[in-house]
Parts: structure tokens; sequence; C-alpha cells
């Protein structure tokens, strides 16, 4: 079993609206028991609008959706790649190995939202850190800085193994991580600190600092959106 991740930017000519609706009413039919065998569509759309102040935007055009399929191979992904290609404006693909470190509810049916939000971060290697490095900061060390600090009810790390698509942006990393839908509006839920200011301002600069060590801020890109599971 392998997992793609895509990265999608709407149409110039779409609305978020009708970008999101299209792909949450069609996309599951046209791949579900012949490209894949799960489906997760995570999507900006109205649900997540107040969370906006947490969007980050370096590449353009700017992510609006993140299609995750599992496959039982991904060699034929350019069938996938060219069905995306009816909804999206871009799609940039990634094939990744994924690690669950939190698993959320189980889903109570297909096409169910999860709840709260997700948060989807595109994670590039800084300058002058070596890939083990790198790698050994984030997985050895920062997830438990990240599960102690935050409110994450899942927590999902996909290591890029390589870009599916020409001309994808360069990513070393994928996260998804969901959060309850007071830490949209609020930093005391978003950092597990609700009514005690002292332990936002710790749990704050203890993952910035975490944080600092391995991710390129010049670079991230952070798209919060609903997640829907097939």
């Amino acid at each position: 079993m392998e997992k793609i991740v895509y990265a999608l930017s709407r149409k110039s000519s779409e609305s978020t609206d009708v970008f999101a609706r299209r792909l949450l009413s069609e996309l599951a039919e046209r791949f579900i028991g012949r490209h894949a065998v799960r489906l997760a569509v995570a999507v900006h759309d109205a649900d997540v609008a107040p969370a906006d102040r947490l969007r980050i935007i370096h590449r353009r055009p700017a992510i609006d959706a993140v299609v995750s399929l599992w496959v039982n191979s991904s060699n034929d992904h350019s069938r996938i790649e060219t069905q995306l290609c009816d909804y999206a404006g871009t799609v940039e693909g990634y094939l990744v190995t994924e690690s669950e470190v939190l698993q959320g509810p189980e889903s109570g049916g297909p096409g169910e939202r999860t709840p709260g939000m997700m948060q989807i971060a595109f994670l590039r290697i800084p300058e002058g850190l070596s890939h083990e490095r790198w790698f050994s900061i984030w997985r050895d060390d920062h997830t438990q800085v990240a599960i102690q600090t935050q409110s994450t009810f899942v927590y999902r790390q996909n290591l890029v193994v390589r870009p599916l698509t020409v001309g994808a942006t360069d990513c070393a990393a994928i996260v998804e991580e969901a959060f309850p839908v007071e830490a949209m509006t609020s930093q005391h839920a978003f950092y597990d600190a609700v009514g005690a200011d002292d332990k936002l301002e710790r749990n704050r600069q203890r993952m910035f600092d975490s944080s600092m060590r391995f991710v390129d801020l010049a670079k991230i890109d952070v798209l919060p959106a609903s997640e829907y599971v097939w």
C-alpha cells in the first residue's frame, strides 16, 4: 500500500465554494474502488473561515485543497493526476510514507467530516541542514514537543519519498494535525492552555523554539481545512 498526497489550487474562474463542492461530491465516485482504497479530501471552505489568520502562503498559486489517496501501487499515478486536473488549476503530487502518531476518532461513515480543523503544513529543509539531521530533529525530538504543547487529536507525519508531478514545489514533508474547533480563534485552545496564560506562553514559546530548528519559516505553506474521509 502506498500513499499519495496532492496539493491543489482552484481554477481562477471558480469560487472557493464551487471548488469545494465539486471535490466533495465527485472525487469519491471517481477514485474509490478504481484507483484508491481510501480517500481524504481536505479543503479550505466556509467551515474553517474563522482560521484564515492561520493560513500561510508562500507558493503561488496558493494551495486550496489537499487530496490524499491510499493506493495498491502508485505506478499509474498519471491517471489520477489527469482526473484531478478536471477540478484544479494546478496539481502537485508527492509519494509519501505516513506515520500516524495520533489516530483520531473512527469515521462514522463515508465522507464524514473530521471534527474541528485540520491544519496541513508543507515543510522544506532549511539551508545548511542535512536531511539526516533535519529528520532526526523532526521525528526523534519535535514530535513529542508538538504533542505536549498543542491540542491536536490527529497527528500524521508524511515524509516525502519523491515528487510525482513535473515541476512540483520542493517539499520534504507534509504534516497533518487536527485541532478542536475552538483552536481556530483561540490561541489558548490551540496550545492546550485554556484558562492558563502562563501555560499558553510556555507552550507557544517551546513550540516556536523547537520548530525553528528544522522549519524554514520563509518557505512553509500552511492550510487550515475541513477534512472528509472515504
